[in-house]
């Protein structure tokens, strides 16, 4: 059996040592900065904070994941930010019309990769996500992207009464930090119904658009 010498031995073993470092980084960085929470995110949850956004052009996606609330949840958002601040607010109509007119750019409203931000504390976002982000940001120059990641039924309190949930994070869309995250709540009352997720949407909206 041939032995290659001891130097070239050593040299493999430090290529391979540098690929698996690689191989890591590469790893990371596909989803950028973030670190493994023990239990998933729960109303009152917040982490940074909302810049101010006057002057500033953001895009609103559709929620992305629902579970037991209203299904006009989207138009509540988009009916409770319209009238608020001095922002230039591009919703859900608005981005589909768009990428209509620019098929090539690939990206699915409906389906974008907001899971982790339940799975982890998530500082900057990486591929597939930002470079959706990019290249939405390109067609329509938006600053940052307010994500609804999910609006969900929250557990009933003692007395029984549910209330609407509403996991979301304000992402920055040149370099993908995530500067504002928080778990909201909307007002007790069946997050099935039109008015629970009216109050919900209200409380979004007063917090990114004081």
């Amino acid at each position: 059996m041939h032995i290659p010498p001891r130097g070239i031995r050593r040299s493999r073993a430090a290529a391979l040592s540098l690929w698996a470092a690689g191989a890591l980084l590469i790893g990371t960085a596909s989803w950028g900065c973030s670190s493994a929470q023990e239990n998933p995110p729960r109303p009152g949850d917040v982490r940074g904070g909302v810049p101010n956004l006057s002057g500033v052009s953001v895009m609103v996606l559709p929620v992305q994941i629902r579970r037991g609330v209203d299904r006009e949840i989207d138009a509540e958002i988009g009916y409770a930010l319209r009238s608020r601040g001095r922002i230039e607010w591009i919703f859900p109509d608005q981005l589909r019309s768009a990428l209509t007119r620019s098929p090539g750019l690939n990206v699915n409203l409906d389906t974008l990769a907001v899971a982790v931000f339940l799975q982890a504390e998530v500082q900057r976002v990486g591929d597939p996500l930002f470079g959706e982000l990019r290249r939405l940001s390109a067609l329509t120059r938006a600053d940052y992207a307010l994500i609804p990641v999910e609006a969900r039924r929250g557990e009933p309190d003692d007395a029984g009464v549910s209330r609407a949930e509403l996991v979301v994070a304000l992402v920055h869309t040149r370099d993908g930090r995530v500067r504002w995250f928080a778990v909201l709540e909307g007002d007790p009352g069946d997050p099935g119904d039109p008015r629970t997720v009216a109050s919900l949407a209200e409380g979004l909206a007063r917090t990114v658009a004081p």
